[in-house]
């Protein structure tokens, strides 16, 4: 059996690859919408049933953002801020039972080497698509994981710094 051993990655590399995983299942929804639009075998209902489940998806992917920014240190009130909201204590209210049932899951088993799948096909999708930052790198998401710190010599405590205090990040991730 192939496998992975249980630390390879952090709960904030979960987190990220997990959020990066559903944007990927996100978007392909969207492409199959879109596509839905110009297909002459669409039955009544189908972009409508389309539309459902992208919205269901996008809601899902709302948690997980959640998710990783308060296992990467962002505190509520840097959430509800991201999300406009004002009243942090409703914020905090809806996400932190979700925050915590996520830190309460532990990795066993397979779990390991289908999140590293996850993270193949997230960075292959990534790839694929145009990047409004010229000289983007392949394989981004890859390179900024707390697991890639000595193969890339990324810094994390910088990294967690600049996350949360909202410094300016200067590693380089190329």
């Amino acid at each position: 059996m192939y496998g992975l051993p249980d630390g390879v990655f952090s709960a904030s590399d979960r987190a990220r690859i997990e959020l990066g995983w559903r944007a990927k299942m996100l978007g392909e929804a969207a492409v199959e919408l879109v596509r839905s639009l110009a297909s002459d075998q669409a039955s009544a209902g189908d972009c409508a049933k389309l539309a459902r489940d992208f919205v269901d998806r996008a809601s899902s992917l709302q948690d997980d953002a959640i998710v990783a920014e308060r296992i990467r240190g962002a505190s509520w009130a840097d959430i509800a801020r991201g999300l406009g909201q004002s009243d942090v204590d409703k914020v905090q209210a809806r996400w932190e039972a979700t925050v915590a049932a996520a830190l309460a899951r532990q990795p066993s088993g397979l779990q390991p080497l289908n999140t590293a799948r996850k993270l193949g096909w997230v960075d292959a999708w990534s790839d694929k698509l145009p990047h409004p930052v010229a000289g983007f790198p392949k394989g981004a998401l890859g390179r900024v994981l707390d697991a890639s710190e000595g193969s890339t010599g990324r810094d994390l405590a910088e990294a967690d710094r600049a996350f949360a205090g909202g410094l300016e990040l200067a590693t380089n991730v190329s």
